[in-house]
C-alpha cells in the first residue's frame, strides 16, 4: 500500500501476476492493470514525487510508472537491484522525514538510504516480546514519538515505537473482528491502519489515534501545481460542531506556521471537499498539516505530508551536487537586504551557519565538507523575510 493521501493501492499474490488495483480517497476503485513486477512495499516518494516499491528476493527497489490518469501500471523502472532488504518477503515503508526505507526484522529497524539502497544502521526495538508480531510488514506514521508500527497479530493490537529511541511508546487494541496476517496484509494511509481481507479483496480501516480528528477527514494532500503554489485539498466523511481549518506549513516538520484558514461546515454527514492554494511556499522541501479546530476551541491536527517546490527564480543555487571535499551556494538577492544561511541535516542539527548585512549579500560562498559525515542536508537561506530551503547530498 502507498503512504500517499490520495489513493490506496494494493498488490495480489504471485498467482495473479501481481496486478494494481487503485482506490480514490473515496475508496472507488478507479483502475487495475493486469500484470506487472512481484513488489512487497510500495510507497510514495514525496521527496522524489513517483511511486516506490520493493520486490521479492533479489528483483531490487523499483519505480512504478503511472499513465496520464496518474494510475499505477505495470511499467516499472529498476531503482537498486539485488536484496536490499532484510529477507525475501520484507515489506518496506518509506521514512519521508531521513528519505530511508524502513524494514522489521526479528525485534529489530532495518533503515535502509534510499539514495543507495544500502543498509544504514539497525534500530532495536524495546518494550515488548515479539513471538506473535507480523513478521515481514511494518509501517511509518510520521507522527512524532509513535513513527514506527508493528501489528501483534494474536492479540490484534497495533504497537507504536519511537523512531529515535526503538522503544514502545504506545499501543492501539484493535476490534475483535479484526482480520490480522501473520506475514503481510497491514499497511498505513490517510491516518489509518488499514488490513487487508483476502477472502472479499478489500482493505478496512482503523483509526489508531487516541484524539482523532472531529471531523472523519477521509483524505489530506499537498501538491505542487507551479509558480511557487501549493495545492492543499482534503475531505471529510462527515463533520460535527466544526468551526474551521487551518492549513499549516514548516520548513522542518518541527516548527509550523499558519499558510492559510478556511470555514468549516458545522456538521454534515455527506462528503465534502475543501481546497486552499498557498501561493508564498517555501522553496525546496517543506511539510504541510492541516488543523481542525471546534466551536469551543477543541482542536487536532492531520497526518504531516511532505512537498518539493522548486520556483522557477530562486535567490539560491548550490554547486556541486552531490558535494565531496567542499560546494559553493551562489546568493543572488539585492545588495539592501540581510540575509542568514545554515546547513541543517534531517532532525535540525547545523554544521555552518553564517550571517551577512546590506551590501555583503552578493557573491559565492564556499562551504567546506570534510568534517561533515556524508548524507543529506539542506541549506536554509532566509532573506527578505523568505526561506529558501534547498537539499544537498555530502558524499
Amino acid at each position: 500500500m502507498a503512504s500517499d493521501t490520495k489513493e490506496v493501492l494494493y498488490v495480489k499474490d504471485r498467482k495473479c501476476s501481481f496486478p494494481l488495483q487503485t482506490f480514490s480517497e473515496t475508496f472507488a476503485n478507479l483502475y487495475q492493470d493486469t500484470t506487472g513486477i512481484d513488489s512487497r512495499g510500495i510507497w510514495y516518494n514525496s521527496n522524489t514525487n513517483p511511486l516506490e516499491s520493493n520486490c521479492f528476493n533479489t528483483l531490487g527497489w523499483t519505480t512504478i510508472n503511472l499513465n496520464r490518469s496518474g494510475h499505477a501500471t505495470n511499467s516499472f523502472t529498476v531503482i537498486f537491484p539485488g536484496m536490499n532488504q532484510p529477507t525475501a518477503q520484507s515489506v518496506g515503508a518509506y521514512d519521508f522525514k531521513t528519505n530511508t526505507v524502513i524494514f522489521y526484522s526479528a525485534g529489530s529497524i532495518r533503515i535502509y538510504d534510499r539514495n543507495t539502497g544500502l543498509l544504514a544502521s539497525t534500530l532495536p526495538l524495546t518494550g515488548t516480546l515479539f513471538t506473535t508480531v507480523n513478521t515481514e510488514s511494518v509501517i511509518y506514521t510520521g507522527e512524532t514519538g509513535f513513527e514506527i508500527g508493528l501489528l501483534d497479530y494474536t492479540n490484534k493490537r497495533v504497537l507504536l515505537f519511537n523512531s529515535a529511541t526503538g522503544a514502545l511508546s504506545g499501543s492501539v487494541q484493535l476490534p475483535s473482528t479484526a482480520l490480522t496476517h501473520t506475514q503481510f496484509r497491514f499497511c498505513y494511509a490517510n491516518n489509518r491502519v488499514w488490513l487487508f481481507n483476502s477472502a472479499l479483496r478489500k482493505w478496512n480501516a482503523y483509526n489508531i489515534w487516541n484524539q482523532p480528528l472531529p471531523v472523519d477527514l477521509a483524505f489530506f494532500k499537498a501538491l505542487p501545481v507551479g509558480n511557487g503554489t501549493v495545492s492543499c485539498s482534503w475531505g471529510t466523511a462527515s463533520e460535527e460542531n466544526n468551526d474551521f481549518f487551518t492549513v499549516e506549513k514548516s520548513p522542518d516538520a518541527r516548527t509550523f506556521e499558519e499558510a492559510g484558514r478556511i470555514s468549516g461546515a458545522g456538521s454534515s454527514v455527506v462528503f465534502l471537499n475543501y481546497e486552499f492554494n498557498d501561493k508564498e511556499a517555501y522553496n525546496g522541501i517543506s511539510y504541510y498539516r492541516l488543523k481542525q479546530t471546534d466551536y469551543d476551541g477543541q482542536f487536532s491536527y492531520s497526518q504531516v505530508v511532505a512537498v518539493n517546490v522548486l520556483k522557477e527564480k530562486s535567490d539560491l543555487t548550490i554547486f556541486p551536487n552531490p558535494a565531496t571535499d567542499y560546494f559553493k551556494v551562489s546568493l543572488n538577492a539585492s545588495r539592501n537586504e540581510s540575509y542568514s544561511l545554515k546547513l541543517v541535516d534531517a532532525t535540525g542539527k547545523v554544521f555552518f551557519q553564517q550571517s551577512g548585512l546590506p551590501d555583503e549579500v552578493m557573491g559565492e560562498l564556499t562551504i567546506a565538507t570534510d568534517k561533515i559525515p556524508a548524507g543529506i542536508y539542506f541549506v536554509e537561506y532566509y532573506s527578505n523575510d523568505i526561506l529558501e530551503r534547498c537539499k544537498v547530498m555530502i558524499q
